[in-house]
C-alpha cells in the first residue's frame, strides 16, 4: 500500500530523477514498473553480530579482507573518533573528488544536532597519528547503519577505509 501512495504521488510531482532508499526488507516495487518507472536497486548488506568474527570474517568478499589484512601489515590503527569536524571534513574531501553535490546544512545537521554518543559513533584509520579514512555510523536499540565515510585521497591506502569498516 505504501509504494502505491509513493509512486501515485511521484506521477503528481513530475520530477525527471528521483531517489528513493527503501529499507532492505522493502522488495516489492511493482507498482513504480507499473507506473513506468525505471528502478534502479542499490543493495545494502545486513550482519548478524552475534555470529562469531570468524564467520563474518569468512564471509567479507576476499578482496576487501586482502586489504584490511594489507592495512594492518602496513601499519593503520583504528581508534573511536569524538571529532565529528574531521568526519566532515574528510567526508567533504570524498563528495568533492567525486563530485557529488552535498547538501552542508544536512551534513552538519546530522552530525553537530542529531548526532550523540547515545545514537552515533565513529572511527578513523591512522597511519603514524595522520588520518587517513572514517566511517561514521548512527544505530538504534536494534540496528547499526553506516551513513558516512570516507579517505583522504592525498595520504590514503586502499585498506584504510574498509579497515575503519572493520
Amino acid at each position: 500500500k505504501v509504494t502505491k501512495l509513493i509512486a501515485e504521488h511521484l506521477n503528481k510531482t513530475k520530477a525527471n530523477i528521483t531517489t528513493l532508499p527503501f529499507p532492505p526488507e522493502n522488495i516489492d516495487m511493482q507498482y513504480f514498473y507499473w507506473n513506468s518507472y525505471k528502478v534502479i536497486p542499490s543493495y545494502t548488506y545486513q550482519i548478524n553480530l552475534t555470529q562469531s568474527i570468524d564467520l563474518i570474517n569468512k564471509n567479507v568478499d576476499p578482496k576487501t579482507r586482502n586489504l584490511i589484512k594489507k592495512a594492518t601489515k602496513d601499519g593503520l590503527t583504528v581508534e573511536q573518533n569524538f571529532d565529528n569536524s574531521l568526519v566532515e571534513e574528510i567526508v567533504l574531501k570524498t563528495m568533492e573528488r567525486n563530485s557529488v553535490n552535498v547538501d552542508n546544512e544536512i551534513l552538519k545537521n546530522i552530525l553537530y544536532k542529531f548526532s550523540t554518543d547515545k545514537n552515533s559513533f565513529s572511527f578513523i584509520t591512522k597511519k603514524d597519528g595522520e588520518p587517513l579514512a572514517v566511517t561514521f555510523c548512527i544505530y538504534n536499540k536494534n540496528q547499526c547503519y553506516y551513513i558516512l565515510g570516507g579517505y583522504d585521497s592525498e595520504k590514503s591506502h586502499s585498506g584504510a577505509g574498509p579497515l575503519a569498516v572493520w
